[in-house]
């Protein structure tokens, strides 16, 4: 192993299956991470008037990562409860990094955005976005974030770029393909050539990765199904590892 390499451990749309989760940590509990990632919908909430947030679940669900003893860094999908979004979730060993940038290497930062926008088919609307109404909200905290000139940027997102096939799914076929992307995040990636890698989730269909110029666009796929992902990053990503159980 490269001195500088960080291998990480990647999960998300868990959708409170203890029993993947469960596996997952059976089969990695010998192996030893630098990080953890949990990229949102742990909860099944549909944000309806008072619906509980459901903490304790969440807990439960969570705290299993903490026996690999390394960070744990998470955003919220559009399924969370809105105290992720909002910050004020505190648990010992996670690490919200939504709307935040962090330096976990002399060159190497984490940038993180939760959430997700509304997801479109030719006929148009087939779900709305939470907390985002559009893809133009999105993009108003995309261009808040702090992302450094120098060093190399893993952004942590829920959705994905719209440029990459991670990003589409269809319920009927792929004559009527469903869009979950986002074209700011496109934008993003592009424009800042620092960012290497993005890690995301929530088009279960969409497992894989793609490159979209010199960024490695990862869905680490739905844990709620089985499937989550090891990367092994040191100046580049060097290895992409998509796991089911």
């Amino acid at each position: 192993m490269q001195n500088n390499q960080k291998v990480i451990l990647c999960a998300s749309d868990l959708h409170l299956n203890f029993e993947t989760v469960q596996l997952l940590i059976e089969r990695e509990k010998h192996q030893q991470f630098d990080a953890v990632f949990l990229l949102g919908d742990f909860l099944n909430l549909q944000h309806q008037e008072g619906e509980d947030s459901e903490l304790d679940n969440l807990r439960k669900l969570l705290n299993p990562f903490k026996c690999f003893g390394c960070p744990i860094y998470f955003i919220p999908g559009n399924h969370d409860s809105d105290e992720l979004l909002q910050d004020t979730y505190l648990e010992e060993g996670f690490i919200n990094i939504h709307k935040k940038s962090l330096q976990i290497r002399d060159d190497l930062w984490i940038v993180g955005l939760g959430g997700s926008i509304p997801g479109y088919n030719k006929q148009g609307l087939i779900w709305q976005g939470y907390p985002y109404k559009s893809d133009e909200e999105y993009s108003q905290d995309l261009g808040k974030l702090k992302l450094p000139e120098e060093g190399k940027i893993i952004l942590i997102t829920h959705i994905g770029p719209a440029l990459s096939q991670t990003t589409i799914c269809s319920d009927d076929g792929w004559d009527d393909v469903i869009k979950s992307g986002s074209d700011s995040q496109s934008n993003l990636i592009k424009n800042k050539k620092n960012i290497i890698l993005n890690v995301h989730g929530h088009t279960h269909d969409g497992v894989g990765s793609r490159m979209i110029s010199q960024c490695k666009v990862v869905n680490v796929g739905p844990l709620l199904h089985g499937n989550y992902c090891i990367i092994r990053i040191s100046n580049k990503v060097d290895k992409i590892e998509h796991i089911f159980i």
